[in-house]
């Protein structure tokens, strides 16, 4: 169970506060909600029904500054293969934000930023589920990052691409 003031990642919403714990009435339905405030969408909201275990099972508990270290650090050597059939990726790409595993999440963006580039070389472009998951997958990883390792949005791309170096 989550708690008052404790900051989480809530799907594609990013980094959120837990700002209560309340009954509220929704469709003629009374139930409990955590109400999620994100953190980098001013004046946004997010009402999560406490007994769905479904949308409960999308909050993770934001990574420590050492745990987020070690993921980059760990990451570095790690490549993954990009999935040629369509469907079989868009799944692929809806299972990893679903689960919120940043190791997946990471290793997917860097296989799409890869694939990108070489359409790019060929003059093509890139297809609109992949640029639709990469959009939402820099989200949440640009959020998480910058907020927990207290740099700036445009450092956590070449971060998590191994092009720079984290200070320790």
């Amino acid at each position: 169970m989550y708690r008052i003031d404790d900051t989480v990642i809530y799907g594609t919403a990013g980094v959120c506060k837990i700002e209560a714990l309340e009954e509220r009435e929704f469709s003629g339905e009374k139930r409990n909600y955590y109400v999620l405030k994100p953190l980098f969408q001013e004046g946004a909201k997010t009402y999560v029904p406490i007994d769905n275990e479904k949308l409960v099972s999308k909050i993770h508990h934001i990574l420590s500054v050492n745990e987020a270290k070690q993921l980059v650090h760990t990451l570095s050597a790690e490549e993954m293969n990009w999935v040629v059939k369509d469907n079989e990726r868009k799944q692929l790409y809806a299972a990893a934000l679903e689960k919120g595993d940043r190791r997946e999440i990471i290793a997917l963006v860097r296989a799409v930023l890869k694939h990108k580039s070489e359409q790019m070389e060929k003059g093509k472009k890139l297809h609109i589920c992949d640029e639709h998951f990469l959009m939402q997958a820099l989200k949440i990883l640009y959020d998480e990052f910058s907020f927990v390792l207290h740099i700036s949005r445009e450092e956590v791309l070449p971060v998590l691409m191994g092009e720079r170096e984290l200070s320790v």
